[in-house]
């Protein structure tokens, strides 16, 4: 028998344990939503990594430098610096008031619980919202899947492939819920780490050596014109900022915040988890709890943000005192609850 289909068999087989045991772990409806917020520091990180680099990460971000050249690469560094943002700033201070804000369970129902009788409107269009466009992000996903099968295993139809992915991520949500969702995304993490370790390393050795790799980069580049030895070629500053502002996106992305709703260790888990996500996804880098209580910006790039945020002080537009510190709504629209940013930075 194939070992690509004994493979893929024993990765069907295991979501769907890893499904059932979350079943016998859910025993109401806030551990089937939100996982009762008992998610410890790695799933927390791993799960959010792979709910968001999935499919474009491994199929969507090669393509489009395929398509467009090396330049194409700042979607990702865009994405990178958000991530680390998004952790740094929002993680623990979401994780800590959703909770008081009457132990909210999704980001309509908090808005609702935190700005009282005008949080109605906020709460239905927030809603509304999410559903249409993650309709639209769930549908890229199975497509996603769906192509990546199709590819993999011959004979087998889109129509088969499809309904193969999205039954079997049907099958494990609804006997799971939130858990099931956090901990296969765990397994498909690593899984993806180890491919992306994996991959560069299986080409070298394929090709022979460096110099075999650069002459297969330069006839991909001969027979597409794009370039693929440069980050600013075919590019300009415009273009640059627009791509690597995808980072902001993920500021406002439910599927990620949910992981920081969920995450057991609270605010302290938060103000870590930014350096949680680097050293099990991107890199090694150190974070300490008292870098949110730190005085002055550690780095040039904390310096910037730090003159970036700092016009943005609207006191006059929400303040109230939770937990010792104040709390400033910055440009809520994207969530940037802010805490006393300045002893932040």
């Amino acid at each position: 028998m194939n070992p690509m289909y004994i493979t893929f068999a024993i990765y069907l087989v295991a979501v769907l344990l890893i499904g059932l045991a979350a079943y016998f772990s859910t025993r109401n409806f806030d551990d089937y939503i939100l996982g009762g917020r008992s998610l410890g520091p790695f799933v927390t990180a791993m799960s959010a990594g792979a709910s968001d680099m999935s499919g474009w990460l491994l199929m969507g971000l090669p393509g489009e430098i395929y398509l467009y050249g090396l330049n194409k690469s700042w979607i990702a560094i865009g994405l990178v610096i958000g991530a680390y943002f998004n952790w740094l700033l929002l993680a623990g201070r979401l994780r800590v008031h959703t909770e008081h804000a009457n132990n909210a369970l999704t980001l309509p129902d908090y808005f609702f619980h935190r700005f009282g009788a005008g949080g109605h409107l906020m709460k239905v269009v927030s809603a509304l919202i999410i559903l249409f466009f993650f309709t639209i992000y769930c549908a890229s996903g199975i497509v996603a899947g769906a192509t990546l099968f199709q590819s993999l295993f011959e004979g087998m139809t889109y129509n088969q492939a499809m309904w193969l992915g999205a039954g079997a991520t049907i099958a494990y949500t609804f006997l799971g819920g939130f858990l099931a969702v956090s901990w296969t995304d765990t397994l498909q993490a690593s899984l993806m780490i180890f491919a992306l370790i994996l991959t560069p390393v299986m080409v070298y050795l394929g090709l022979g050596g460096a110099e075999q790799m650069s002459a297969a980069i330069q006839s991909v580049a001969a027979s597409t014109g794009k370039e693929y030895n440069s980050l600013f070629a075919g590019t300009t500053v415009i273009g640059i900022i627009s791509t690597a502002a995808w980072g902001l996106g993920y500021f406002g992305q439910p599927h990620i915040l949910a992981r920081f709703m969920a995450d057991l260790d609270g605010v302290v888990s938060g103000r870590r988890g930014s350096g949680r996500l680097f050293r099990y996804c991107v890199f090694w880098c150190q974070s300490r709890p008292n870098r949110f209580h730190a005085r002055q910006p550690r780095t040039y790039l904390h310096r910037a943000f730090y003159f970036i945020v700092q016009p943005l002080d609207c006191r006059h537009y929400f303040e109230r005192d939770f937990g010792g510190g104040h709390v400033h709504f910055v440009l809520p629209a994207f969530g940037l609850l802010q805490r006393d940013y300045r002893r932040l930075l």
